[in-house]
């Protein structure tokens, strides 16, 4: 990452310490937009809190309000610390802070916002700042712009009386020499921290040794051979189950067609059971004079009756006993050769010869 310090630390430190965005002179300074990314990733980390700290004379109002949405949006707290100056659009961005520390030597400045000629949107911009520098500390909106527009520096103490920053850190209680009175004792200490320390590897690793059932003066050798047996004995078994898989797949496989093989079976066995059955049922039918005993009015009949069983049955049934069966006229150009039909056209007829 590029302004921050250390990811990895519960309380990662953001750097703002040169001017905001593009400058004519000084080229690319702080990049607004890589700042937000950074900052909003570190956001999704489950950090205890983010830093930023302010050293800067500001700069492009577009690049600071991307790092003020920032800090407006992220989950985790974010602390502003002035170590400087923050001044013109930087100090907007310390006025996002959750706490806004300010050091004893740090100094703010407001200002109207400049460049371009479009008098109307530096108003309107103007009034923008002037609600994000006074959303946090006792100042109205109004009264924010009065003091950009004279372009007003302030000291800690000023910026702590109208709360542009909650808190000053003296200079005089940071980074103060640590001394051990007696030099003697310092061998002494570092030899009670190395046995503490020594003990509690050793307690930590009698674990891991009872886990992998070794003896407790097992050294590291011995923990990484048991651990590579675990792993070999891990990629065995794990080859192990894809060969039954691959077997019981191969089962299922030849299971699905007998199935299906099966089932085409029992279709046509069933299929071949109905003709047999329309077929009885129709020559029956022409035995006794119900229709015509011919092969070709058999057959018809038959393919009617396997597309309605029960319809045919009853159909024939009406027909008049011991007499010839009706003939259907047709034209030249008509053939009936949907069942349906046939069954249609033969009730009609029957219905007008009663």
């Amino acid at each position: 990452m590029k302004y921050c310090i250390d990811e990895n630390s519960d309380e990662p430190i953001m750097l703002i310490n040169t001017h905001i965005g593009i400058d004519d002179v000084d080229g690319m300074g702080i990049d607004g937009a890589l700042f937000q990314e950074e900052l909003l990733y570190l956001d999704t980390l489950g950090k205890k809190r983010i830093q930023i700290w302010i050293n800067s004379i500001g700069g492009v109002v577009i690049d600071g309000y991307n790092i003020c949405s920032a800090i407006l949006k992220s989950k985790t707290p974010v602390d502003t610390y002035n170590v400087g100056v923050a001044v013109s659009i930087s100090g907007v961005i310390l006025m996002c802070g959750r706490n806004r520390v300010g050091m004893d030597y740090s100094l703010g400045m407001v200002h109207s916002p400049n460049g371009g000629n479009d008098a109307k949107v530096l108003e309107l911009m103007q009034g923008s700042l002037a609600t994000i520098l006074s959303a946090k500390c006792d100042m109205t909106a109004e009264q924010m712009s009065n003091l950009m527009t004279k372009t007003t520096w302030l000291n800690a103490e000023e910026m702590l009386e109208c709360g542009m920053i909650t808190e000053i850190e003296s200079t005089d209680s940071k980074n103060k020499k640590r001394m051990i009175t007696a030099a003697n004792k310092f061998d002494e200490a570092l030899k009670i921290t190395n046995k503490l320390i020594t003990i509690k590897t050793k307690k930590s690793m009698l674990k891991v040794t009872n886990k992998l059932g070794l003896n407790d003066d097992a050294n590291e050798d011995n923990i990484l051979n048991a651990i590579k047996e675990i792993e070999n004995k891990a990629g065995a078994e794990k080859e192990a189950l894809q060969e039954q898989i691959v077997e019981v797949e191969n089962a299922l496989k030849d299971l699905k067609e007998k199935y299906n093989a099966l089932e085409i079976e029992v279709e046509t066995e069933k299929e071949s059971t109905m003709t047999d059955k329309c077929k009885n049922m129709i020559e029956d039918f022409a035995k006794v004079g119900r229709i015509t005993n011919d092969e070709v009015t058999i057959g018809s009949w038959i393919n009617l009756a396997k597309s309605d069983f029960e319809g045919t049955k009853a159909l024939i049934e009406g027909l008049p006993l011991n007499s010839k069966s009706p003939v259907i006229e047709v034209t030249n150009t008509t053939v009936l050769t949907n069942p349906n039909d046939m069954m249609n056209v033969a009730i009609k007829e029957i219905n007008n010869k009663k």
